[in-house]
């Protein structure tokens, strides 16, 4: 029995890959996130929000939704941050978790290193 439970919460577990390099559709002001400072650097991404546009990678497929256009959103992203450093006048350097959650309930919790700018 315990061994069912453990596989059904493991199948509801998200798989979030890596965006390689900064989507075409995206400009202008936005929050680019990667797993880490190193991952950032190496434009491996896996949450971009452009306040217009939230982007993801699930099994290698882009998905892309209007974070605040209706109450059909594909995914909830919550960002909370342990560390946040003003880079210069226009650009925020944060660290935290991200916590992406899909309309099927299934969730993940990801450390998260990421800037936020115009």
């Amino acid at each position: 029995m315990l061994a069912i439970g453990l596989l059904s919460c493991y199948e509801k577990r998200l798989e979030i890959t890596e965006i390689e390099g900064i989507p075409p559709n995206v400009t202008g002001c936005s929050c680019i996130f990667a797993k880490s400072k190193e991952e950032f650097e190496k434009k491996k991404f896996i949450f971009i929000n452009t306040g217009q546009i939230s982007i993801l990678s699930i099994k290698n497929e882009l998905v892309s939704w209007n974070p605040y256009g209706s109450d059909d959103a594909p995914f909830q992203v919550i960002t909370t941050y342990s560390s946040e450093n003003q880079i210069d006048q226009e650009l925020k350097e944060l660290e935290g978790k991200i916590i992406i959650t899909s309309n099927d309930g299934s969730t993940i919790t990801l450390p998260v290193y990421g800037q936020c700018g115009c």
